[in-house]
């Protein structure tokens, strides 16, 4: 999608199947369907509003349901709170991240500390993330520790996940090659680079995109605390 907003393709959007193995539980599925889109000409700031306002969008749309909720209904009344990754985990974890974290520090702290914090009943813009922890963004201007993404959250569940695009095919390639080493570190196969996508990166400009988890989208907004009580089957009965 990316090569294709490059060529020129404008706005794109696709809704589809996304797989991914080893998570399966409450909130994971190795099967579950993402709305992804992309917006040339603006930053992850301006996808932050236009999530917010899908969001809305579609909570006007879902037919109240008529069982009991299992999850804090969401007030949706209020403008989604906007806090920053560092302000989170300086107040929940006791501790800022810097913009080179270890990735297991980091997502335990996210884990097991900021996010049960999160409000159970609003929605909530979490952004400016570790450098470290947005391998495909582009970093803050003003803070070069810092990447320009964020993520959202309705009623402590993380729905979505967006940024500014990195357009610099000389910082990516850096980026997937420290990656691609700390794989092979770890005696795993390194995936190969992807040298279309890498020359496609500087026709892409100022682009940002983001995926939001439609599956989850449906959990926060009907109270469900499952996605079997989303989806057309469990995954156990598929």
């Amino acid at each position: 999608m990316k090569r294709l907003v490059a060529a020129g393709s404008g706005p794109i959007h696709q809704l589809g199947r996304s797989f991914r193995g080893g998570e399966l539980g409450r909130h994971h599925n190795p099967e579950f369907t993402i709305v992804e889109w992309y917006r040339p000409g603006v930053d992850y700031r301006a996808l932050m509003d236009e999530t917010e306002a899908l969001v809305r969008f579609v909570a006007g749309r879902v037919p109240t349901p008529s069982g009991a909720r299992r999850r804090p209904r969401l007030d949706l009344s209020q403008p989604f709170e906007r806090l920053r990754v560092a302000d989170l985990f300086e107040r929940f974890a006791g501790w800022r991240p810097g913009g080179d974290v270890d990735d297991d520090s980091f997502c335990r702290a996210l884990v097991d500390r900021v996010e049960p914090a999160l409000p159970p009943d609003r929605g909530v813009l979490v952004f400016d993330y570790p450098a470290s922890q947005a391998s495909l963004a582009r970093l803050c201007p003003d803070d070069p520790e810092l990447a320009e993404r964020f993520e959202l959250y309705l009623g402590g569940l993380e729905v979505a996940n967006g940024f500014t695009e990195l357009s610099d095919a000389g910082e990516q390639r850096a980026r997937f090659e420290k990656e691609r080493a700390a794989i092979a570190a770890q005696g795993r196969a390194p995936y190969p680079l992807d040298e279309r996508f890498l020359e496609s990166l500087p026709d892409l400009g100022t682009c940002a995109g983001v995926a939001l988890g439609l599956d989850r989208l449906l959990m926060a907004l009907t109270g469900s605390d499952d996605l079997g009580e989303v989806t057309a089957l469990r995954w156990d009965e598929a």
